[in-house]
C-alpha cells in the first residue's frame, strides 16, 4: 500500500529552524514490549519552519491479526531512547494518524505494510532548547492500553541531526 503526503494543522507560527536527521549509524527500530508492528528500513526527518518532513520506508504488521488504529509521532528528547518501555520523556512535536494519510487506512491487516511514506507534518518545537534529539514513535490503539486515549507504543527509532 503506497501512501502520500499529508498535512496536520497547529494554530501557531514558528521561527525558521532546519535540522536534517536520519537513523544514526548502527541504530535500528526497537519494538516495545512484544509488539508485532514495527518500522522496517530507513527513516529520515527534516525539520523546517513550522514543519517536519518524515520519510519511512515501511511500517509492517508481522502478526496474524489486524492492528488497532495507528498513529505516528515525533518526540523531542534530551538523549536517545533505549529499552522496551513505552514511556517517553520529552515533547511531542508532530503527529499523524494513519487514517489521515492520503489513501491511508486506519489499521494494518496481517502481513500488510504501509510503504514509502513521505509525510509533511506541522511541527511544534520544544519549549526547552536542551531537547535536541528526536524519536519517531509508532503507537497502536487497543482496549487494554492503560492510557486515557488507549494508544500505546509499538515501536520507536531514534533519529539524530546529521551533517
Amino acid at each position: 500500500m503506497r501512501l502520500m503526503r499529508s498535512d496536520l494543522t497547529w494554530n501557531s507560527v514558528f521561527p525558521l529552524a532546519i535540522v536534517l536527521a536520519s537513523v544514526p549509524a548502527g541504530a535500528r527500530a526497537e519494538t516495545i514490549l512484544d509488539s508485532r508492528i514495527d518500522f522496517q528500513g530507513p527513516v529520515s526527518l527534516k525539520i523546517g519552519s513550522g514543519s517536519a518532513d518524515v520519510s519511512i520506508k515501511s511500517i509492517y504488521n508481522t502478526g496474524t491479526n489486524p492492528s488497532g488504529s495507528l498513529r505516528i509521532q515525533v518526540w523531542a528528547v534530551q538523549a536517545a531512547k533505549s529499552g522496551k518501555s513505552p514511556d517517553i520523556q520529552g515533547y511531542k512535536v508532530a503527529e499523524i494518524y494513519t487514517k489521515d494519510l492520503s489513501g491511508g487506512a486506519d489499521v494494518l491487516g496481517p502481513n500488510q505494510s504501509f510503504d514509502d511514506l513521505d509525510l509533511h507534518l506541522k511541527f511544534r518545537p520544544p519549549t526547552d532548547p536542551t531537547y535536541t534529539s528526536y524519536v519517531l514513535v509508532l503507537e497502536e490503539r487497543f482496549a487494554n492500553c492503560s492510557r486515557p486515549d488507549h494508544y500505546c507504543g509499538d515501536a520507536y527509532v531514534n533519529v539524530a541531526p546529521s551533517g
